[in-house]
């Protein structure tokens, strides 16, 4: 799990905040329902389908009927923290993977026609102000922008492996040190972490709901 601190929009991380500002329906001729946008982390700024995220700022507009708030919104911004912890990083992986495979199949310009606006700061107060310049990424810019999403995505996976036996996920944490890097079983014959050297004291094991 990553840290969801230092949201770009603080007032809009619950989720019953999001979903009150889907007050016209009629904005989005989606098969989605407000629920599904403001479960993906979505809010309406009530401009058009203009939507962002709460934590990265990133926007979208322009939906198809078809279209799928989680799915959109991994695509376009797969390091968002808050996407990764609600859908996992293989989730996020896989949707960044067939969005690279399209745009290298594609030729010329890219053929999506999604609209996206640059991510607001994650600052702790949301901008007075929203730009929403339409642009539209290169093929190459958006190969290029998957790959290292891909990248950060492989090194979230890697991190989660033991770093014992490189076969289990990591679900023991070490205390007083806090860190988590081994299964339940390698944990048992360390004694102290090979972090931060510190004495183990106590073994927690950790669930992901």
């Amino acid at each position: 799990m990553l840290p969801l601190q230092n949201a770009a929009v603080p007032h809009m991380r619950h989720f019953s905040a999001r979903l009150s500002t889907f007050s016209d329906r009629t904005k989005f001729n989606t098969r989605a329902d407000p629920e599904d946008f403001a479960v993906a982390g979505l809010y309406s700024i009530n401009k058009e389908d203009y939507v962002r995220c709460f934590f990265c700022g990133g926007g979208l507009r322009k939906w198809e009927f078809d279209d799928d708030p989680y799915l959109e919104h991994a695509k376009w911004y797969p390091s968002c923290s808050y996407i990764i912890n609600k859908k996992g990083p293989g989730y996020v992986n896989k949707v960044a993977r067939e969005s690279h495979r399209m745009a290298t199949v594609c030729n010329g310009a890219s053929s999506v026609n999604r609209t996206v606006s640059h991510p607001m700061n994650n600052s702790p107060k949301p901008s007075p102000t929203v730009d929403f310049q339409k642009y539209v990424q290169s093929k190459d810019e958006t190969a290029s922008a998957i790959a290292s999403s891909i990248a950060i995505l492989q090194q979230l996976e890697e991190r989660k492996v033991c770093k014992s036996c490189r076969k289990c996920s990591c679900n023991v944490v070490f205390l007083p040190c806090g860190h988590l890097c081994y299964c339940v079983e390698c944990s048992e014959t360390i004694y102290n972490c090979p972090l931060c050297k510190c004495a183990v004291k106590e073994r927690i094991k950790t669930f992901v709901g």
